[in-house]
């Protein structure tokens, strides 16, 4: 059993909801429709005892009154097409365009982050100097200049704690 709101039913049977209350007050029901009222006052019609032919119109004002997508609107409502519609349309593009911007912009500034790292981490060879590829190595000390094997087994040893005393 669903309910309809009073509204939905006077537009449908072409009168004003306040006609549609005194015709609930007064007792002079035609259309015999079976209605609830709730704990707050509010009365509600039962969908099962509206009339055939009432049925059908509030089915469309039902369907009507949902929220549908802007493109459904666009094509299968006029007046919505030529009216808010438009508004609704360029409104959506202005946004999309903005979108759009932004996300260029945020790919361009990654491209530059992305080429200065590339360069730090080469460096540009134009400016290297002869210090970039010559390291002066005393020929009077006898030795690696670089970490030798020897020391780096060493370091792989366990260390032995020594007391102080």
């Amino acid at each position: 059993m669903s309910l309809v709101q009073p509204n939905i039913i006077a537009e449908a049977l072409g009168i004003t909801s306040n006609a549609l209350r005194k015709r609930r007050v007064s007792g002079n029901n035609k259309d015999n429709l079976d209605y609830i009222v709730t704990s707050s006052g509010r009365a509600l019609y039962k969908y099962d005892s509206i009339p055939p032919d009432v049925r059908v119109i509030v089915d469309k004002i039902t369907i009507k009154r949902k929220r549908q997508a802007h493109d459904d609107r666009m094509k299968n409502d006029f007046r919505y097409a030529n009216s808010l519609g438009k508004y609704n349309a360029r409104r959506k593009a202005l946004i999309q365009k903005e979108i759009d911007k932004k996300a260029k912009e945020l790919l361009e500034e990654q491209k530059i982050a992305k080429m200065k790292l590339n360069e730090n981490r080469s460096g540009s060879r134009d400016n290297w100097k002869e210090n970039n590829y010559v390291k002066w190595v005393d020929a009077r000390t006898p030795g690696n200049y670089w970490k030798s094997y020897s020391d780096y087994e060493k370091s792989k040893k366990k260390k032995s704690t020594e007391p102080y005393y």
